[in-house]
């Protein structure tokens, strides 16, 4: 799961890369083998169907105790995905089979795209899907003329906090906050996140430019 209220961080031009293929690779012994590709587009209706089966995945890697036990089965309701992918707010990371792995989610707040939700299949972790999805999210906030990025996320865990920050994103102080942003720590306190575990994280788009164009750069899964 990623940085929302629904515990993940975890937007309508993502980055388009080679159409999907098999490329291979090697394992941990140097053995032969076929590992996938994978793109990042704008979701297709078809897909919404699939994202809840892929937060309750992601939200397995969270140790017994990071999190209240009641939002173990906790998904995003498929009305928000559906008014998400209709208002070309929603990416999904597509493997070279065509299967959905990964995806991300915005909310648009007065003060800017605020990054919902990014979750990824623990079967496809570890191979930059998620790192893709931040990545084009912040594209697409920049090419639109958005000053920054907002999400929350855990600052204790090593794929939250510390990743983010790696991409760019930094933790805001409490008189930093918009009151949309703090209302939105309030709703997660009062689904039984512990505040002190929390941060709120922006990434400034104002000295942040794209190193490629999204419709032609061209690339074989993610390093």
């Amino acid at each position: 799961m990623g940085p929302s209220s629904r515990l993940t961080t975890g937007l309508n031009r993502a980055r388009d890369l080679d159409p999907p293929t098999l490329v291979p690779g090697t394992d941990a012994k140097g053995t032969s083998s076929m590992r996938p590709t994978y793109r990042v587009e704008p979701a297709q209706a078809t897909d919404l169907e699939h994202l809840p089966a892929i937060e309750r995945a992601a939200v397995s890697l969270f140790a017994p105790g990071q999190i209240p036990d009641g939002l173990r089965t906790d998904v995003t309701p498929i009305e928000e995905l559906r008014a998400a992918h209709d208002a070309g707010l929603l990416w999904v990371a597509r493997a070279s089979t065509e299967l959905v792995v990964g995806f991300a989610l915005v909310d648009l707040l007065a003060g800017g795209p605020h990054l919902e939700e990014i979750d990824v299949h623990p079967d496809h972790g570890r191979r930059g899907v998620g790192r893709a999805l931040v990545e084009a999210v912040l594209d697409w906030a920049w090419a639109a003329g958005h000053r920054a990025v907002t999400l929350t996320t855990f600052r204790d865990v090593a794929w939250n906090a510390p990743f983010y920050q790696r991409l760019g994103f930094r933790v805001l102080a409490r008189s930093e906050l918009t009151a949309e942003l703090d209302a939105i720590v309030g709703n997660e306190r009062a689904r039984g996140l512990d505040p002190g575990r929390r941060v709120v994280m922006r990434c400034d788009l104002r000295i942040r430019q794209p190193d490629h164009d999204p419709s032609t750069r061209r690339k074989e899964g993610f390093p």
